[in-house]
Formats: structure tokens, C-alpha cells, sequence
């Protein structure tokens, strides 16, 4: 019969920062910094017989992410600037021992995103946005990391809009 019994271990920790600079001299002092950075470790069988997988090789596990972000307000206006990092992590898994060599990993990957915003009246805000600023792409291979399999170049994304508050 079938049994989807197995092992598996995860551990890992998290650093958070918050900092407010209003020590800073005018238009500064409403500047906001905050990040946090996560790290994990994973490894087991995964009710694989006879396998062992560990850290970037768990399907869907990513092992370490950063966040960054600089925020600033003033009055009526708004600014965001957020930065993401997550590592290698394996996207595609086979559970066929014979096949691990399959596996599809995602390279890591750097994101920066902008925010701006304008508040016109007391409930109706204008917003602009720039997503993936340096239309970083998604690069995967299968198995040995010097060969490319798919680069995906999915743009920056620019928003703008109305947001209204009723």
C-alpha cells in the first residue's frame, strides 16, 4: 500500500529592525526604516524511501529572505521604497529518486519596488507605483546550476491610480 508517512525537521530564526528618525532635522524626521531578515533549515525524507532532502532542495522551501523598506511622509505626500531578496530555492520537485537530478530551481532574486503618494482631499489619495524597478527576471535550471533552462523576464510593472476612502 501506499503510505505518505516520513520524516521531516525544520528550525530556523528571524531578526526584525524598526527604526524612526526623529532625531532627524525637518523634512527627515518622518523617515521609517524597517527590515527583517529569515532564515530556515529543513531536512528529512519526506516520506521519499530512501531519500534525503535538505534546505534548498525541499520543494517549495525557501531558506533565507530579506526584506528592506524606507518610508517616508510629509503632510499631504507619501513615499515607499521596499527591497526583497529570497534565495535558491528548489520549484519543481521529483519524487522519483532516479529523477532528483530533474529537480527545477529558481535562482535568487533581487526585487526593489517604489510607492509614491498624494493626498488630495482628506479622503481621496493618488498613488504611483513601480514594481520590480530593475525587471529583474526569474532564472531557473534543472538539476546542475550552470545550465539555464528558462529566463523569464516578466517586466516592471507601473501603477497609478485613485484610491477613495467613503
Amino acid at each position: 500500500g501506499n503510505s505518505n508517512a516520513g520524516t521531516a525537521y525544520a528550525r530556523g530564526w528571524e531578526i526584525s529592525y524598526l527604526q524612526q528618525f526623529r532625531f532627524l532635522p525637518g523634512l527627515l524626521k518622518t523617515l521609517r526604516l524597517n527590515g527583517n531578515l529569515t532564515q530556515l533549515w529543513a531536512h528529512g525524507d519526506y516520506g521519499v524511501a530512501g531519500a534525503y532532502f535538505k534546505n534548498k532542495d525541499v520543494n517549495g522551501f525557501i531558506p533565507r529572505t530579506v526584506n528592506l523598506g524606507l518610508n517616508w511622509d510629509y503632510k499631504k505626500f507619501g513615499a515607499s521604497f521596499t527591497y526583497n531578496f529570497t534565495s535558491e530555492s528548489v520549484r519543481g520537485a521529483n519524487s522519483n529518486l532516479t529523477a532528483l537530478s530533474r529537480n527545477r530551481y529558481m535562482r535568487s532574486r533581487d526585487l526593489f519596488n517604489m510607492n509614491l503618494r498624494y493626498q488630495f482631499y482628506r479622503n481621496m489619495t493618488l498613488n504611483f507605483g513601480v514594481q520590480n524597478i530593475f525587471n529583474e527576471p526569474q532564472r531557473y535550471y534543472r538539476g546542475i546550476p550552470d545550465q539555464m533552462e528558462t529566463f523569464l523576464m516578466q517586466g516592471t510593472t507601473i501603477t497609478a491610480g485613485i484610491e477613495g476612502r467613503f
